[in-house]
């Protein structure tokens, strides 16, 4: 008796191998799994996950371009008290200037989702990376007066271990 065993095949990652965020949910109440096809998250300054013990429930948008919808939502946010992150692009910045000094007077975090929306893995030059990122912040203070909180949501959800490194030297 003869048996062929196929050759395993694994992936192999390098820096610029692209991920997609994504969330698996949990029986019971308990945590998703997050990106668990990734070794490397713990050595990035990310936040992807609260504390499995509080209660607290992060709110977050993206707003690439305007529908007619953010004021409702600012409305909704403003009569229930509820501070939210809202992840900017430099085209809504650029349209609606007015939307985000109210985010910003109304306590929300107004913050980085990038000058064009680029896919931030396919970018291996930090002077490209920088170009989008710190972009939208040179957008952003000129407009408000103040600097951008430092926080960043990939487009998409899509990142490599390059775009973490890249990030995170950008502050």
């Amino acid at each position: 008796l003869m048996t062929i065993t196929p050759p395993a095949i694994g992936v192999v990652h390098t820096q610029t191998s692209s991920y997609d965020w994504y969330f698996k949910p949990q029986e019971d109440h308990q945590q998703p799994t997050v990106a668990d096809n990734v070794t490397f998250l713990d050595k990035y300054d990310v936040l992807y996950l609260g504390s499995p013990t509080s209660k607290d429930i992060y709110l977050t948008f993206d707003a690439g371009y305007e529908n007619g919808n953010t004021a409702k939502i600012l409305d909704t946010l403003k009569e229930k008290n509820a501070p939210a992150a809202v992840f900017i692009t430099g085209y809504f910045l650029d349209t609606n200037p007015d939307l985000i000094k109210r985010m910003r007077d109304e306590g929300h975090l107004v913050v980085n989702h990038t000058v064009h929306h680029k896919d931030l893995a396919a970018i291996t030059s930090l002077d490209a990376f920088s170009k989008e990122v710190d972009g939208l912040s040179d957008k952003y203070k000129a407009l408000i007066g103040e600097d951008m909180p430092k926080f960043l949501r990939p487009p998409s959800g899509t990142y490599s271990e390059l775009s973490l490194d890249m990030a995170n030297q950008l502050g």
